[in-house]
């Protein structure tokens, strides 16, 4: 059963809810939840290098390494990609032939339903196959669209 009051009062309080946890500090769930979407979004990465790959051979690889500090370092001959976490941005640093270092951020934040977000270039992605796929795009582009 459906009440117009009720919807609207709900959802008047859950956007006032969630515009109010953005500014608190984040508490224990909200510090999990983004370390698990962290988490997710390495593995899509590789997945998707992976795939790159087995497509591309026998051309020379991406090489993925994940380091000790969970940060990622994606490479090839003439790309370099570096992918780590900063609380809730995810910050990425990519050089491209002989262009000069770009940097990037993606902005993490905790959804009003519980669900992680990344906001990018103004794009809202809402997994971490979209995230991914969304900072991985221009790296293989700018890679091996030149001659």
């Amino acid at each position: 059963m459906s009440d117009a009051f009720i919807d609207a009062l709900h959802a008047r309080l859950t956007t006032a809810g969630a515009a109010s946890a953005d500014r608190r500090a984040p508490d224990g769930h909200h510090t999990v939840a983004i370390a698990r979407w962290w988490e997710e979004f390495v593995d899509v990465l590789g997945q998707k290098v992976g795939a790159w790959n087995e497509r591309q051979a026998p051309r020379p690889p991406i090489h993925f390494t994940k380091q000790a500090d969970g940060a990622v370092h994606l490479w090839h001959r003439s790309a370099e990609a570096a992918f780590s976490r900063d609380g809730h941005a995810v910050r990425v640093v990519t050089t491209l032939g002989t262009d000069p270092e770009r940097r990037a951020v993606l902005t993490v934040r905790l959804g009003p339903e519980g669900n992680v977000l990344a906001m990018a270039d103004g794009y809202e992605l809402h997994t971490p196959a979209a995230a991914a796929e969304h900072v991985l795009t221009p790296v293989l582009m700018e890679t091996f669209a030149r001659p």
